[in-house]
């Protein structure tokens, strides 16, 4: 019988594991940067080139795994979206079932806001431009939220992250639903800024 795929739990703790790092929001960028480089000198292929072809693919392989996880414990929104599939409550891709009325309603509101900032490019991109930067400002006071969030879990809320048990809190900890909100609308924000980006730059308009 073939094993079980791991859950999105064990694979956000395998990300973390494979750095050496404990899962946390707070990471020293450039001590990340250095272990990649570690695992670089570590398994570059060229080592492993006398050892046969199985150890050369095995080496390939697991540097491969070292790259992919990089950006994923980088950008501190994939580190949160991570987080969350550690702790069992993995965001769809969807809006947030839980998400109150007012909530929802911010969110269309700003959906608004940024189609008529891309309506009117061609007479002018500063309404763009400053929804871009309300937009990173918004992300960042978000990101902080979350960190502080994160940091303030209790153990209950904790319990069975990075395991198969994990997955599928229905309904979840308070907290973990909280957490997960913030995260939704940190996406939100996100998209609404890259998609102004985008327009921004096939128009050739400075991006802030």
């Amino acid at each position: 019988m073939a094993a079980a795929s791991p859950s999105p739990s064990e694979q956000a703790a395998r990300v973390f594991e494979l750095y050496g790092l404990a899962p946390s929001f707070e990471i020293d960028l450039r001590d990340l940067e250095d272990r990649l480089r570690q695992a670089s000198l570590a398994w570059h292929p060229d080592r492993f080139a006398l050892q046969g072809e199985a150890a050369r693919l095995e080496a390939e392989d697991k540097m491969a795994e070292f790259n992919d996880a990089f950006p994923l414990l980088r950008d501190p929104a994939r580190r949160a979206e991570l987080l969350l599939n550690w702790l069992g409550v993995a965001p769809t891709q969807g809006t947030d079932a839980e998400a109150d009325p007012a909530f929802l309603m911010a969110m269309m509101e700003l959906r608004e806001e940024a189609e008529a900032a891309r309506t009117q490019l061609a007479q002018d991109a500063a309404p763009a431009q400053q929804f871009i930067q309300r937009m990173q400002q918004a992300e960042a006071e978000l990101l902080e939220r979350f960190h502080a969030a994160f940091a303030e879990l209790p153990e209950e809320a904790r319990a069975g992250a990075g395991t198969a048990e994990a997955a599928n809190q229905d309904p979840p900890h308070p907290q973990l639903a909280a957490l997960r909100r913030l995260f939704y609308e940190l996406r939100y924000h996100q998209r609404s800024r890259e998609q102004l980006q985008d327009a921004l730059r096939h128009d050739g308009t400075q991006i802030p």
